[in-house]
């Protein structure tokens, strides 16, 4: 089983930042204004709440230990940050893939549903999220993540 201490330093900091690019990346879709997307962050930090007593140690070790810094090629520019976004989160689940392939669902489960909460946490799913939503599903996806 998987935990941070299976990666490199900067392996987990992908990590963490494909979990805070998953969220962060169903809020640039279709910006909500600015209380809003408080609303829509701190409905990503409950549920990450949830995930930190997780039966898989590395969900746990993520969701305990949460990015605090944002990487340093994500631009503000929505389109170019989406796109860095959808990378990262590939990115990610190569290297869970090949150093905790145990934790690859759990792993997967936990940015798909990460971005599925902070979709849901204002007015619902719009047309914008449910788009970044499908291509954070097909990152997942698209490195043979477990469905």
């Amino acid at each position: 089983m998987g935990s941070k201490a299976t990666f490199t330093e900067d392996e987990w900091h992908d990590l963490q930042w494909a979990l805070m690019l998953a969220g962060s990346h169903i809020t640039a879709s279709d910006w909500p204004g600015l209380w809003k997307s408080f609303k829509e962050a701190a409905g990503g930090s409950r549920f990450l709440t949830t995930m930190q007593s997780s039966d898989s140690q590395l969900v746990a070790d993520l969701a305990n230990d949460q990015a605090r810094k944002r990487p340093p090629d994500i631009e503000d520019r929505a389109g170019l940050a989406s796109d860095v976004a959808i990378e990262r989160i590939r990115n990610a689940v190569q290297i869970v893939a090949a150093k905790a392939p145990e934790d690859l669902e759990d792993f997967t489960s936990l940015l798909r549903s990460v971005a599925q909460a902070i979709a849901e946490e204002v007015d619902g799913v719009s047309e914008k999220e449910s788009e970044a939503l499908a291509r954070v599903e097909a990152a997942l996806a698209d490195e043979g993540a477990v469905q």
